[in-house]
C-alpha cells in the first residue's frame, strides 16, 4: 500500500466568500453577521476579547496564509 504525505494548497479568500454566499444565501450570511453583532452588544466579555485582539496584535498581518482545510485519513 502506497502512503502519501499530502499537499497544501492556497485558498483564495474572495472565492471562499463567494462560496459562502452561494451556500447560505444573502439572508443566511446577514443572519450570521446579525448574531455576531448581537453577541458584541450583549456580552461585555466578548467586547473585551475583540478589543484585546485588535490592540494586542494577536491577529497576524498575513492571516489569510493560515486559512485552509485539512482532510485526514487514517487506518486502524
Amino acid at each position: 500500500m502506497k502512503h502519501s504525505l499530502g499537499q497544501t494548497y492556497a485558498i483564495d479568500v474572495q472565492q471562499e466568500e463567494k462560496g459562502l454566499l452561494q451556500r447560505y444565501g444573502l439572508g443566511g450570511v446577514l443572519g450570521i453577521l446579525g448574531r455576531m453583532l448581537r453577541l458584541y452588544l450583549r456580552s461585555p466579555d466578548y467586547r473585551k476579547f475583540t478589543r484585546n485582539v485588535r490592540q494586542d496584535g494577536i491577529i497576524p498581518s498575513n492571516l489569510t496564509e493560515y486559512f485552509g482545510y485539512g482532510l485526514f485519513v487514517a487506518l486502524k
